[in-house]
C-alpha cells in the first residue's frame, strides 16, 4: 500500500494501492511547455493478526514549466506537492485486563511537504551536458520541522 510491503505481527495483509494521474499539457508561446498533474491513491488492505486499516485516500499536486531557449539551453521550473494521506485510520486491539480494546490511530497527517526546483541544462555537445538544480523542500508543520535547500552541480 502506497510502496509499502505488510511484514510482521503488526502489519496488515494484502496491500493494493489504485493510483489516478489527471494531466494537463499545454504548449505555450515559443519553446515552453505547461505540464500539471493531479493525483489520487486509493489503498486497501484485508485485516492483520493486530491491526486493521480503512481505506486510505491520498491526493498530490506537479506542475513544471519546460523552456528551450536556443539549441544549447533548457531550464525547468516545478513545483509539487507529494501524495498526502488525506482520509484514512489505523486501529489496533490491546488487550487491557480481559477486555479487548480498539485503539484507533488517525493517518492523516497534520502537515502538508511542498517542493520548489529551478534546474538548467546547458548542452556542451551531442553527447554531454552540464547540468545545474536549486531546490527548497517546505515541511510545513512537520514534527521536526525542517525545511531542506539543495543545490547539486554535475557534469
Amino acid at each position: 500500500m502506497f510502496g509499502y510491503m505488510a511484514e510482521g505481527v503488526f502489519d496488515f495483509r494484502n496491500p493494493t494501492t489504485t493510483y489516478v494521474d489527471a494531466g494537463f499539457r499545454k504548449k505555450l508561446a515559443g519553446n515552453a511547455i505547461l505540464y500539471a498533474d493531479l493525483m489520487y491513491a486509493f489503498g486497501r488492505s484485508q485485516p492483520g493478526e493486530l491491526t486493521t486499516l480503512s481505506h486510505l485516500h491520498a491526493l498530490g499536486v506537479e506542475t513544471r514549466l519546460d523552456v528551450e531557449t536556443g539549441l544549447r539551453n533548457r531550464f525547468q521550473f516545478r513545483f509539487d506537492l507529494p501524495l498526502r494521506i488525506e482520509y484514512g485510520f489505523s486501529r489496533f486491539h490491546v488487550e487491557q485486563g480481559a477486555r479487548v480494546h480498539p485503539l484507533i490511530i488517525d493517518l492523516e497527517p497534520a502537515a502538508r511537504q511542498s517542493s520548489l526546483s529551478l534546474s538548467h541544462n546547458y548542452r556542451l555537445s551531442p553527447k554531454s551536458q552540464l547540468t545545474s538544480d536549486i531546490s527548497y523542500t517546505r515541511n510545513k508543520d512537520h514534527q521536526h520541522g525542517r525545511n531542506r535547500y539543495g543545490a547539486m552541480i554535475s557534469l
